[in-house]
């Protein structure tokens, strides 16, 4: 017993050392999110940089399935909650002014489609569908995954680089990245 005690200790020890000496047991690298007019970092569940003008921060939480996304341009500060809504869907919006006019975008996800690489989308009453590609599909995640966002004429398009998502995530990033970038 007295062997056991000892070695949960001076385990426990070598775990505190190493992370207040800056090493984690199992470090994760700092990602890149690229696309036009995209230039995010990425790390765990969490992103920040630009899109188009934008300075903008998310995170998924996983343990409520909900997003944050805060977006700042013009002396504004966006905070943006998308979640389950009491009707059940889920997504949010996103209303800021600009020249004196208010704009609002609305987005939320309709359905993910896995067999297609797809995730279909609500925006402001249009259908967008977003197509997931990826190096690797593991454990659940696609690794690397490059998504493209067809809506109204538009494309919005980002690629992972040193990252991964399962469609949860994909699903929020989308949403948070599309939502910036076409409001």
């Amino acid at each position: 017993m007295k062997k056991l005690l000892i070695a949960v200790v001076a385990t426990g020890l070598a775990i505190a050392l190493n992370t207040y000496a800056g090493e984690a047991p199992h470090p994760v690298p700092l990602g890149d999110v690229t696309g036009d007019g995209i230039a995010l970092k990425m790390h765990d569940h969490a992103f920040g940089g630009s899109i188009k003008d934008f300075v903008v921060w998310g995170f998924v939480d996983e343990a409520s399935f909900s997003a944050e996304l805060i977006m700042r341009r013009e002396g504004q500060l966006l905070k943006i909650a998308l979640k389950r809504g009491d009707d059940k869907r889920v997504g949010g919006e996103i209303k800021s002014m600009r020249a004196g006019n208010e704009t609002v975008t609305k987005i939320y996800m309709t359905k993910i489609v896995p067999k297609e690489g797809k995730i279909i989308y609500d925006i402001n009453g249009l259908e967008a569908v977003a197509t997931v590609t990826s190096e690797a599909f593991q454990n659940g995640h696609h690794i690397n995954p490059a998504v493209s966002l067809a809506y109204n004429g538009q494309t919005v398009s980002y690629k992972m680089h040193k990252g991964e998502g399962c469609y949860g995530f994909l699903m929020y990033t989308t949403m948070m990245i599309a939502g910036a970038y076409l409001h």
